[in-house]
């Protein structure tokens, strides 16, 4: 299970007097847009009407999840996406074939690295032994050709 604390300027609870008015314009307006994708298909438009359709699977996505739960956080279920999306991503190019304790394993060091900077820049100084002591500063860099070739 994943879980994300909110800020609480970042959401709104659905009042329960609204959920029903919210959700009969929900169902009147996806009433409103199936019959107009219609109209594009008997018109012939098909690729009006295909466009509208991809766009409207997407469209009240939020607003079905905004009823279901009761909360109106709009960024909720785009971070939680761009989260996954960048698992996977990394997942798909390391760890095929890999077995399921060493992808979680994996997943876990992809959250913290993303989302906990800090924890992850600690684990590696107490993994390395880095106290701190000391500071390594590159002044200069020379590039020379190899002269066996």
């Amino acid at each position: 299970m994943v879980g994300i604390e909110l800020p609480a300027e970042d959401f709104e609870i659905l009042k329960e007097e609204d959920k029903e008015p919210v959700r009969t314009r929900y169902e009147k307006s996806k009433k409103e847009v199936e019959e107009l994708i219609s109209t594009f298909y008997e018109k012939g438009y098909q690729k009006g009407a295909s466009y509208l359709e991809n766009l409207s699977k997407r469209l009240f996505t939020n607003i079905e999840l905004w009823l279901s739960t009761g909360i109106i956080a709009p960024k909720t279920t785009s971070l939680l996406e761009r989260v996954f999306r960048e698992i996977g991503r990394r997942l798909k190019r390391i760890a095929w074939g890999w077995s399921d304790a060493a992808v979680t394993n994996l997943s876990k060091m992809i959250l913290i690295k993303q989302y906990a900077k800090d924890k992850w820049e600690q684990f590696w100084k107490e993994k390395l032994g880095i106290k701190g002591y000391f500071n390594i500063q590159i002044q200069t860099v020379e590039i020379n050709l190899c002269p066996t070739f």
